[in-house]
């Protein structure tokens, strides 16, 4: 039985047979808020497949957070088997699909993206939380409207931060995973006194891959990654470098090693490369394709570290 959470019924929701999505834990469908007809969003997760910490949690964290770049939890309730989390539905889907889906694409585009989710991460800094898994999956937008051209008009979805099952409230605790390219060298180093410094390298990964269409360090294994993220320099490859100076000066300040060195996401909002970007298409859709399909789904994939990794 899961603790600390009223028990709750689903009179107000109806859940619908559209599958939005499906995990380890269970499975996304679409469902119906019968007081006003909107459409929201339904995870369903078996209580013998969850950690009871990890998910009391999440659930606190999305109850206490209100902003419009953060998921908005609506209700939860459970039966005799299985949990009902009811969210808002970001029916743009995930950041990546969405560029993908586009014909053009630029740094300009890139950057309105990147600010929304840094609005998120200072809110949720502000309020001592981190939300220690910053990666595409975990990056939802606003639906596209119907008919829109993007080669005639512009136009920038809403973002919206999810998935916060590997966040912490308490920053003196260490996070012990993450998602292997994405996870910052602390966390892999085991080190200590890092608070939500983890959240900007993450973030700056996610800005690269973004534009670059891949990670910035690449390997045949997690393993192999997480070696590379520790020991070796990054070299941006010949997409990212079309690129404006101050978008190239913004990342590497996202992604320094040393987590001491790396500016908070209140100094990030106020970059320069937020004021002056390059409206020149970025040719990375097969990239990004490919990265979707092969490197991406291996390294998206939580992992839990037991031991410090050795050179």
């Amino acid at each position: 039985m899961i603790q600390n959470h009223e028990q709750k019924n689903d009179k107000n929701f109806q859940i619908t047979d559209i599958l939005l999505g499906k995990g380890g834990s269970g499975c996304v469908y679409k469902g119906i808020n019968l007081l006003d007809k909107t459409q929201v969003a339904v995870k369903i997760i078996k209580k013998q497949s969850i950690n009871q910490q990890r998910y009391d949690n999440e659930i606190s964290i999305l109850k206490s957070c209100h902003h419009e770049n953060i998921i908005k939890l609506f209700v939860t309730w459970e039966d005799g088997e299985q949990l009902y989390i009811v969210t808002e539905l970001a029916e743009g889907g995930e950041l990546f699909d969405h560029i993908i889906e586009r014909d053009h694409y630029s740094e300009k585009d890139a950057a309105a993206i990147a600010k929304q989710i840094l609005s998120a991460l200072f809110y949720l800094h502000q309020h001592n939380i981190s939300h220690g898994d910053i990666k595409p999956q975990n990056i939802l937008l606003s639906k596209v409207p119907e008919g829109y051209c993007f080669q005639q008009q512009k136009f920038i979805p809403l973002v919206k931060v999810s998935d916060f099952g590997m966040a912490r409230i308490d920053n003196s605790v260490k996070c012990q995973g993450g998602s292997p390219g994405f996870v910052a060298p602390e966390i892999l180093q085991n080190l200590d006194g890092y608070s939500t410094q983890p959240d900007i390298y993450s973030f700056g990964v996610l800005v690269y891959c973004m534009i670059a269409g891949e990670l910035l360090f690449d390997g045949d294994s997690s393993i192999e990654m997480i070696r590379k993220q520790i020991y070796e320099e990054y070299e941006f490859n010949d997409i990212f470098k079309l690129t404006s100076k101050q978008c190239h000066e913004f990342v590497k300040k996202c992604i320094k090693k040393d987590f001491k060195d790396r500016p908070s996401a209140e100094e990030l909002l106020n970059d320069p490369w937020f004021d002056i970007q390059l409206d020149i298409n970025i040719e990375n859709k097969q990239k990004l394709k490919k990265f979707q399909t092969t490197k991406l789904q291996a390294a998206i994939g939580l992992l839990l570290f037991g031991q410090v990794v050795e050179q």
